[in-house]
């Protein structure tokens, strides 16, 4: 783990986010803040472009150039494209890796979509102690899920994301994809309870 204002720096698909250094900020909590904005700023632009191109891909292999395509694909939500785009990929596929690769890349677009959702509303909190970011989701009057990150944890999801924005060019051509940090990152013991409390959309 680095210390707080160190950087991180790195080029291509899998560089990792900074994090930040802001030369009048010193308390941990307001650097946490910081740095989830950055995050959750990144977080969402790649999300666009995975969308994007889930839904270019779609209307080129089903409704090619006709007219009514671009409608058509926008009724979809993104878990429709999602499951159309990853089943036309699977269902002529008789190589058992490039089907292996197809449902790993499901599993982590999936577990985006799910992570998207979830920080797109409820509210944040920011602390001086590690794990430095709260997310609850809910009102104080309902019921209520608390998820406490690191900012390693956040910059695994923001990774995540770029992987599976990577990966959709190269499962159409058969290559091989980013692997999925399930298994390797510092998010595998927070992932599964994550994924339990991240809301369906």
């Amino acid at each position: 783990m680095l210390p707080y204002g160190a950087e991180r720096a790195g080029s291509g698909p899998e560089e990792r986010m900074e994090l930040v250094s802001v030369p009048y900020v010193t308390n941990p909590a307001q650097l946490a803040e910081e740095h989830t904005y950055r995050c959750l700023g990144k977080l969402f632009v790649v999300f666009s472009s995975i969308e994007f191109k889930l839904a270019l891909t779609l209307g080129n292999m089903f409704f090619g150039l006709n007219a009514n395509r671009s409608s058509a694909i926008e009724k979809l939500t993104f878990q429709e494209k999602l499951e159309n785009f990853v089943h036309t990929q699977m269902m002529d596929s008789h190589d058992e890796i490039h089907y292996q690769r197809c449902f790993d890349w499901y599993r982590e677009a999936d577990f985006i979509r799910e992570v998207r959702n979830r920080f797109a509303h409820g509210r944040w909190a920011f602390l001086c102690n590690e794990p430095n970011i709260v997310h609850v989701a809910g009102y104080p009057d309902g019921k209520q899920h608390e998820l406490r990150l690191s900012l390693e944890q956040l910059n695994d999801i923001v990774e995540a994301a770029m992987r599976v924005n990577e990966g959709i060019e190269r499962i159409i051509s058969n290559k091989d994809c980013p692997r999925p940090g399930f298994e390797s990152s510092s998010m595998t013991s927070a992932q599964p309870t994550a994924r339990d409390k991240y809301a369906n959309g």
